[in-house]
């Protein structure tokens, strides 16, 4: 009872001090009322949905105007300390829409002018005493990170929703991505037969690949492990047998039978041939026809820097027609004398 009492008290006292103000005391209670009850309701959004948010690379964002961030290249990729802080900042920079065009089917329709910024974008943070000499080579890192964003957006928005592409068309874009220009993707780029033909021929090859062969190292690059763990640094160029081991063991030791027999190809056929290119030995171990990646080097090798430059697939196609039809012209001539074989044996005998 006393504290009902104390409660009707305020409210009058609160009532008459409105009247003095010349304001209306209901409404400004219902008013304060509702600031109450926006300002727990935003701190409750606050506190219970918080999220991790975009990467923002801080480290960038920490330097002053004019600093900049050392980075060493080995095998035409960063390495060293600032290799994650790099490898992040490109991926950054491919995902800005300012920066990097969307509306476009592939990475070569990008033009110079566009390049030529994300180039900027890298040069105004890291610095290396032959920077320039690895424009292409950044620039051609910064295409294969360009891909797999365009391939995650698929991934995470349509298929890991179990959506369609007509749905996804009508719903929300994906963060940091224009509505227009996510729907220009889904039409332009995802709904065309060529893409789901080069897809459902990736997700095969994939299958194809043996998971017990899978490397350990996590989102650790190989040409770091070469650099830090196996010497490279110091000048030391390690084997294929090394990298295989260092790259898929566990703790101290392959973690299974597969892994152990590949092992054991690659240390059999370098004792046999010790001088045999490492590029050679993968290539009959891993049965791998790839140009884009050689196995052991890391992500910045590819097959033409080793063996130089390597004919393209039309180029492929054509040398393979030219097969086919001198082939065909073989068999023809070969029958044609064969009969003729076969009718002089017929007279001979005659």
């Amino acid at each position: 009872m006393k504290i009902y009492l104390i409660m009707l008290t305020i409210v009058i006292v609160r009532m008459l001090e409105c009247e003095n103000s010349n304001g209306n005391p209901l409404e400004e209670l219902g008013t304060n009322q509702q600031v109450m009850n926006a300002d727990y309701a935003a701190k409750k959004t606050t506190n219970n949905g918080k999220k991790r948010g975009r990467n923002k690379c801080k480290e960038i964002a920490k330097l002053k105007p004019g600093e900049k961030l050392e980075v060493t290249f080995y095998n035409n990729r960063a390495v060293g300390p600032n290799h994650e802080v790099f490898a992040r900042h490109l991926g950054i920079i491919v995902r800005d829409t300012n920066i990097v065009p969307v509306r476009v089917h592939k990475w070569k329709d990008i033009g110079d002018r566009e390049k030529d910024h994300m180039w900027t974008a890298v040069t105004d943070v890291f610095s290396n005493e032959n920077m320039e000499s690895y424009r292409e080579h950044v620039l051609d890192h910064m295409k294969e990170l360009w891909i797999n964003w365009r391939s995650d957006l698929l991934r995470y928005n349509v298929k890991n929703k179990n959506i369609s592409l007509q749905v996804a068309y009508n719903q929300k874009p994906p963060n940091g991505l224009d509505k227009n220009d996510w729907r220009w993707l889904i039409k332009e780029v995802y709904s065309t037969d060529k893409f789901k033909k080069v897809s459902a021929r990736n997700s095969t090859n994939r299958l194809h690949y043996q998971k017990e062969l899978a490397h350990r190292t996590g989102s650790k690059p190989f040409r770091q492990v070469i650099w830090k763990d196996l010497g490279a640094n110091k000048g030391i160029k390690p084997d294929l047998v090394n990298v295989f081991y260092t790259t898929r063991k566990k703790d101290n030791s392959l973690p299974n039978a597969e892994t152990t027999q590949k092992y054991d190809e690659i240390r059999e056929i370098l004792e046999k041939d010790p001088s045999l290119p490492h590029v050679e030995v993968a290539q009959r171990v891993f049965k791998s026809k790839s140009r884009d990646r050689v196995v052991g080097f890391g992500g910045g090798i590819k097959l033409k820097d080793i063996k130089g430059p390597q004919p393209s697939r039309e180029e492929l196609e054509v040398e393979l027609n030219t097969t086919k039809k001198q082939t065909k012209f073989l068999k023809v001539v070969w029958r044609h004398c064969k009969l003729k074989i076969t009718i002089l044996r017929v007279v001979w005998v005659l």
